[in-house]
């Protein structure tokens, strides 16, 4: 369980043959923050202040047999919280995706 876990929360960077950065140089964390997990209403809020800015944020949600339930770009000068309502869906188990360039994150939300 716990190598299940921390291989869905790494961050790898994958570079282009022949490049000349380090590997230390080429990954970044991505960090962010989940509130109101587990969530009685299907409301989540993405604290993303610690994320790069300038890049592009993609979002993914999918249930506990991978279909996608919700997709969300966010713009580099969009602000640092972000609402997620998943209040039409049935309570359970979803997987939170969250990319930023070569980085990913994946989170389990639950819905009571």
């Amino acid at each position: 369980m716990y190598l299940f876990y921390a291989i869905l929360t790494s961050c790898l960077a994958v570079l282009p043959p022949g490049s000349s950065r380090s590997q230390s140089q080429a990954s970044a964390s991505l960090q962010f923050q989940v509130s109101s997990n587990p969530s009685q209403d299907g409301s989540f809020y993405l604290d993303l202040s610690q994320c790069h800015q300038g890049d592009w944020i993609q979002i993914r949600i999918t249930d506990v047999i991978n279909r996608e339930v919700k997709r969300i770009s966010i713009p580099p000068d969009r602000g640092s919280r972000v609402h997620i309502d998943l209040s039409d869906k049935p309570p359970g188990y979803y997987m939170l995706e969250v990319v930023q360039g070569s980085c990913r994150q994946i989170r389990r939300l639950m819905c009571e």
